[in-house]
Order: structure tokens, then sequence, then C-alpha cells
């Protein structure tokens, strides 16, 4: 489907896949816990349950949840989930890490 919508070579179009994701470590969704599956789900239910798997393993992980996504987001502080960045707040932690 991107060969057909790029209109790439298949090569750059490979290669272009592999500059974007080779840093990327991939996890199964068979990985995550069920439960905290089940809870990210319930939490989601009203914003957007397909991103449950995401919180699922920001908390299995005790990590934060870095999105774009506004929705998700605003759904998320409103129910009182707090470890949730935006690409903005996420660039400002990495500058302070720096310093």
């Amino acid at each position: 489907m991107l060969l057909k919508i790029t209109k790439l070579p298949p090569e750059e179009l490979d290669e272009i896949e592999w500059l974007v994701t080779h840093k990327i470590r991939f996890i199964s969704e068979a990985l995550l816990d069920e439960s905290l599956l089940n809870k990210a789900e319930a939490v989601l239910s009203e914003i957007d349950p397909d991103d449950a798997p995401f919180l699922a393993l920001a908390w299995q992980l005790d990590a934060k949840l870095w999105s774009g996504d506004k929705k998700l987001r605003a759904g998320l502080l409103n129910k009182g989930f707090s470890d949730v960045l935006n690409t903005e707040e996420v660039n400002a932690w990495l500058s302070e890490e720096e310093t």
C-alpha cells in the first residue's frame, strides 16, 4: 500500500522504513500484563480504546506516556493521569538532561 501511495521504488521505501524504525523497539501486545491492559481499556473507553496497549505498557514499565494525540492527552489529564507528555514537554525534559 505504501508503494502505491508514495510511488517510490521498493528499495527506496525499504531504506526509509529502516531509517524510521531501526531504533524503535517493538513490543508484542502479548507481553503486556493482562490486568493492566484491561485497566487501560476501561480508562480509555470514552477517549480512545485503541490506545490502551500504549497506556498499559507505560504502566507496566513505570514510564511516562509520550503522545502527540491531543484528545488522548487531555482525556488522560482529566482522569488524573499526569504522566503523559507531549513532544514539547519531551524536548524540554531532554534539554534539562543535557545541562
